[in-house]
């Protein structure tokens, strides 16, 4: 009999269909994986009408965690309503895809001290949101789920990592109830292009996409070549960004703010377009030779020598993580559909 798995969650990134479909990101790379797998994948906004009868005629559930509070989280209602059903079920999993994710915890910790935060005017918009503010029980359904992420343990919960990454790194700071649960999986094989693009005619631009990181500032103040970030062009769709590197001469590609590795997927789409990628040559030489250039020396090698360092590291990065069949293995294993 066909598994049958419910995909949803907080943001766009985590229920809809077509964003899912046109934008690389964990959702996507599950998704994937699993219908590779002949599992049955139903991708769907979360409301709060859904019920346990409802809920348990899935498998299991992958749901998508994100800052209440954001204004992406168009439908924190359903999601934790959601949780707030299904909290006692094995059938439940958490994923995190946000660089940002210790805003889950501030957010939730803001709710706590003032649970009517959640149910501001300012969020009438979202989706559920008279139900949610209007009726006492959904309400009260809704804010036990909060308590649940609050103190109690997290359903397992995966977040995409990179080769080089350190999980203990990267959640050292997550509160102890979330962060026993949480397991990093490299999903990069699913956006592994046969194919590198080659393409002579690039600019000498580097594309960037976190123009205000600590260590981006301190990398571009030492390079020549004026930088082309996703927020100053106005890059909203992954076709838009693979087009930009496809023309600039490298990728700038580091750690975020809080000096973490977090999984993006321009590594991927910066080597499947040719596209060399400077980053912070400490952490990523663990895996190749070809991952310890500084991005200032890469401003001085020819078009050809980018190209070439660009397949190399390709080399190097995809030899370092699962196939696509073992990430999909490993994957069923994580949610318990071995």
């Amino acid at each position: 009999m066909t598994k049958r798995v419910l995909i949803t969650g907080m943001t766009a990134h985590h229920y809809s269909p077509v964003v899912i479909d046109r934008t690389a990101s964990f959702a996507q790379a599950a998704t994937t994986l699993l219908r590779d797998s002949g599992v049955a994948v139903s991708i769907a906004q979360p409301t709060v009408h859904w019920n346990d009868f409802y809920l348990q005629d899935y498998d299991h559930i992958l749901l998508g965690i994100a800052p209440p509070m954001a204004l992406s989280a168009n439908s924190i209602y359903g999601a934790l309503h959601v949780i707030g059903t299904m909290y006692d079920s094995d059938k439940l999993t958490f994923f995190i895809d946000s660089p940002e994710h210790w805003q889950i915890f501030a957010n939730i910790k803001a709710i706590i001290k003032n649970p009517d935060s959640l149910f501001k005017e300012f969020y009438s918009r979202r989706s559920g949101y008279y139900s949610a503010a209007q009726n006492g029980i959904v309400r009260d359904h809704i804010l036990k789920a909060v308590q649940y992420l609050h103190e109690r343990p997290w359903h397992r919960t995966l977040f995409p990592v990179l080769p080089w990454s350190d999980e203990q790194h990267l959640t050292s700071n997550t509160p102890e109830n979330a962060r026993i649960s949480m397991v990093g999986i490299s999903i990069d094989s699913v956006f592994y292009s046969e194919e590198t693009s080659f393409n002579s005619n690039r600019e000498n631009k580097w594309f960037v996409e976190n123009e205000k990181s600590k260590w981006t500032t301190l990398v571009t103040d030492s390079l020549s070549f004026p930088t082309v970030s996703t927020k100053s062009a106005k890059l909203r769709s992954d076709e838009e960004i693979i087009k930009e590197l496809s023309t600039s001469a490298g990728a700038l590609l580091g750690p975020g703010g809080d000096k973490k590795f977090w999984w993006s997927p321009r590594y991927a789409q910066a080597m499947n377009s040719g596209t060399p990628v400077a980053t912070e040559w400490k952490d990523s030489s663990s895996i190749g030779s070809s991952w310890n250039h500084l991005a200032a020396a890469i401003e001085e090698m020819s078009w050809i020598d980018r190209f070439e360092l660009s397949v190399s590291q390709k080399r190097d990065y995809f030899d370092r993580i699962e196939s696509k069949k073992d990430t999909a293995a490993y994957l069923r294993t994580l949610i318990g559909m071995k």
